[in-house]
């Protein structure tokens, strides 16, 4: 029977955490290799450090006997080798970890330092914005200043008219004058009373009277036939003139010439005005959908346009007529809201009428009956 061989023993222990895993080298080598290295019995810096060269001089000495040695119980070289590379591997990874440990406290103050440089970074970002902000209400009311100024010397410049024409162009209530007979070159510009196109118009003109808190009921739809037809810096549209409300008839602009029409002409000016305010009406709801404070001041624009609309009127002694709905109280409600409204714009253009008929005339004529 032959002798049985026996391998050599090698002890694996780890030389930062002293934990000693015996003979079984892949315990030993997943220990090692792990992602957190154990440093939990590192006291220092300066006796790690004297702990690995004392170790790796205790190595190298244990290498140099165990290459001499001759006996029966000599260890296998590459034995040797392995466990002098585990123990380098070793020594290598706990320098790293000491270092590490040093340049911790600086990239430390590092981080603080760019959050620091960040933190006023931010300061200077909210500094400037506010700056751009007064800039910005500045400009604001700078714009608002220069358009005062200009209403304002509009304001004067219409007020130097009126003194001037009352200076110089007297007439006689007695003698019923029209000044209108009389028209000159600049008519040319002025747009046919039939062909208005109101698309074409800004819209702002129905918008601002529309949204405006401060106008209820037929003061809303006198001021967009105002900002309309009787607008000084839209002189184009300018081309219906009331002299004398009483007589019954207007003096209206088509085809180059001035006509004479019966006043309830006015009705096709309102007419034309609640038409295209409903499309506005409209897009208004669109843009301000999620508006509450909007919506509501849209509704009370429309309860007073849809009083003023004939078709609507229409419609509620259609339904009267069928027997669907009792809208007697809403019909006579409508009929002497319209005819409030009609009454006013009569008033609203003859009590206009200078401003009407001086950009028209080339000089004062009278006209008698």
């Amino acid at each position: 029977m032959g002798k049985k061989i026996y391998k050599d023993y090698i002890e694996y222990i780890c030389n930062l955490c002293d934990k000693n895993f015996g003979n079984k080298k892949d315990n030993y080598e997943r220990h090692q290799n792990r992602k957190f290295s154990c440093v939990k019995k590192i006291n220092n810096e300066k006796k790690n450090f004297q702990n690995v060269f004392n170790l790796k001089k205790e190595i190298e000495e244990n290498d140099h006997k165990l290459i001499n040695e001759n006996n029966t119980n000599k260890i296998n070289e590459n034995q040797i080798i392995l466990c002098v590379e585990i123990k380098k591997n070793n020594i290598e990874k706990h320098i790293n970890i000491c270092k590490n440990k040093k340049n911790y406290s600086q990239l430390n103050n590092e981080k603080k330092e760019i959050i620091d440089i960040k933190h006023k970074l931010n300061e200077i970002i909210k500094q400037n914005e506010k700056l751009n902000i007064n800039f910005e209400n500045i400009k604001q009311q700078n714009i608002k200043l220069t358009e005062n100024y200009k209403n304002i010397k509009k304001s004067n410049d219409r007020l130097k008219k009126q003194l001037y024409n009352k200076s110089n162009f007297h007439c006689s209530t007695s003698t019923n004058i029209n000044i209108v007979n009389n028209v000159v070159n600049n008519n040319n510009n002025i747009i046919n009373f039939n062909n208005i196109d109101y698309s074409t118009i800004d819209k702002k003109l129905f918008v601002q009277p529309i949204m405006n808190t401060r106008l209820y009921g037929k003061a809303i739809i006198l001021q967009m036939i105002e900002n309309i037809y009787i607008n000084e810096n839209l002189p184009e549209y300018q081309n219906l003139i009331i002299t004398d409300k009483n007589r019954g008839y207007v003096k209206i602009y088509n085809n180059g010439k001035w006509k004479t029409d019966n006043i309830q002409i006015i009705n096709l000016v309102i007419d034309g005005i609640i038409s295209h305010s409903k499309t506005i009406l409209d897009e208004l709801k669109q843009i301000y959908i999620n508006n509450v404070q909007a919506k509501s001041r849209l509704n009370t624009s429309k309860k007073y346009i849809d009083l003023c609309d004939l078709e609507h009127l229409d419609e509620l002694e259609d339904e009267q007529a069928n027997g669907d709905v009792n809208n007697i109280a809403q019909i006579k409600r409508c009929k002497d809201f319209r005819e409030m409204v009609y009454k006013d714009t009569i008033n609203l253009f003859h009590d206009n009428k200078n401003i009407l008929i001086k950009p028209k005339l080339h000089q004062e004529i009278i006209e008698l009956d």
